[in-house]
């Protein structure tokens, strides 16, 4: 009987001590980094991948192997993606429709590419407790609704919308509504933002311009225009009897007689990673057969 040699190599892994998924999940990384030429990778990759892959893995603690497996991932996955877009990655964009906001999908994509954003690749997913805890990191952890968003991702669909951010010249122009808005009602903000912008990276820029913030009016922006009315629609008017806000929405009751604009912060409906987060968070939530598909449809764009 013939089997294949990646059938050996995993049942090689199984026979020192890794269970199934692990040995799997570790020999479908091997395969890719083979693809991949060394100098690609920080250090020399046989000596990554003999500290990554020991000859007995029982000598490591579980922790350390699901970090090490995720960090030799991490680097074939960023590769990937600097095929497509570069080494700086600097016209990759991210922005992730939760589930508050997740029956709206289509209304915010017609969004974006009205303002000439184009998705590149959106996925529909249920996070698991790893990536709840790799995107929204320890400054949502510190926070006492944390839980209520754990499970809402961890329970309900979530969309990952990818695109390919405009320029910051673009930006300005489509979000002439907030700049007009700001410069108006408050000069020194308007100068503050022109600087800080000016030295932003375009993940940033879209937080700001098209995005927008739930703290302070942003007219034309994603959050003013659509979210905001929809999460008051969904979530205040579904008030029950005694004027609390949905189960389905706050199920240990956490929200009971907090103020509205609490509320709002809470149940953001969008989330965007900052530059510097952005990657970690895209490695997290998408698979290599993913990153595949964006590549090749960012090759297509480009024709």
């Amino acid at each position: 009987m013939h089997y294949s040699r990646r059938f050996i190599e995993i049942q090689t892994k199984m026979r020192n001590g890794l269970n199934r998924r692990t040995a799997v999940s570790q020999a479908a990384s091997e395969s890719i980094l083979k693809k991949f030429p060394a100098q690609d990778f920080s250090g020399d990759l046989e000596n990554l991948k003999r500290k990554t892959y020991p000859v007995s893995s029982r000598s490591k603690t579980a922790k350390a192997l699901v970090d090490s497996q995720y960090f030799v991932e991490k680097l074939a996955k960023k590769r990937l993606l600097q095929r497509a877009f570069g080494k700086n990655l600097q016209d990759l964009g991210l922005l992730m429709i939760e589930p508050e906001m997740f029956a709206e999908s289509k209304r915010v994509i017609s969004f974006l590419r009205k303002l000439g954003i184009q998705p590149i690749f959106r996925k529909n997913m249920i996070f698991d407790k790893e990536q709840t805890f790799r995107v929204y990191k320890q400054k949502h952890l510190e926070k006492k609704d944390f839980p209520i968003k754990a499970a809402l991702v961890q329970t309900m669909p979530t969309q990952i919308v990818v695109f390919r951010h405009l320029s910051k010249e673009d930006y300005l122009k489509v979000a002439s509504k907030l700049i007009e808005h700001v410069k108006k009602t408050n000069p020194r903000l308007y100068e503050e933002g022109l600087k800080s912008l000016a030295i932003q990276g375009p993940q940033s820029v879209f937080d700001f311009l098209i995005k927008g913030s739930y703290r302070t009016l942003t007219p034309g922006t994603l959050r003013e225009e659509i979210v905001k009315p929809k999460i008051r629609e969904n979530i205040f008017s579904s008030k029950d009897a005694r004027g609390d806000i949905a189960k389905g929405f706050d199920p240990v009751g956490f929200f009971i007689g907090k103020p509205e604009q609490e509320i709002l912060a809470a149940f953001g409906g969008l989330h965007t990673p900052k530059q510097e987060e952005l990657l970690e968070d895209i490695l997290a939530l998408l698979s290599f057969k993913d990153l595949y598909k964006i590549a090749k449809q960012k090759r297509r764009m480009n024709k």
